[in-house]
């Protein structure tokens, strides 16, 4: 918990920092988890932890991320254009046309 404080106290300095906010209280904090023990049985709490919409969220995110690594992989490639230009130069001013 004492951990947790502290590095709850340290991100609360850094976006000071990144919002150029001068002072300790002016950013709220969310109530903190109550202490005690969990109430239900062992196996009450494991099957809490692994509903369906947990799972479909974490799965969604982790697509997401999927995704947006093989864009970011396909921007790192080297980009390869083509380009050709063709014409037609004779020694005489009159070109046959046959």
């Amino acid at each position: 918990m004492i951990d947790a404080e502290k590095a709850l106290n340290d991100q609360l300095d850094v976006l000071r920092l990144l919002l150029q906010i001068e002072g300790r209280n002016d950013i709220g904090r969310g109530r903190s988890p109550q202490e005690g023990v969990i109430p239900g049985s062992e196996d009450e709490v494991i099957r809490r932890a692994f509903e369906p919409a947990n799972i479909k969220e974490l799965k969604r995110t982790l697509e997401i991320n999927e995704l947006q690594t093989r864009v970011y992989g396909n921007n790192i490639k080297p980009d390869l254009k083509l380009i050709a230009s063709a014409g037609v130069a004779a020694v005489e001013r009159t070109y046959p046309r046959e």
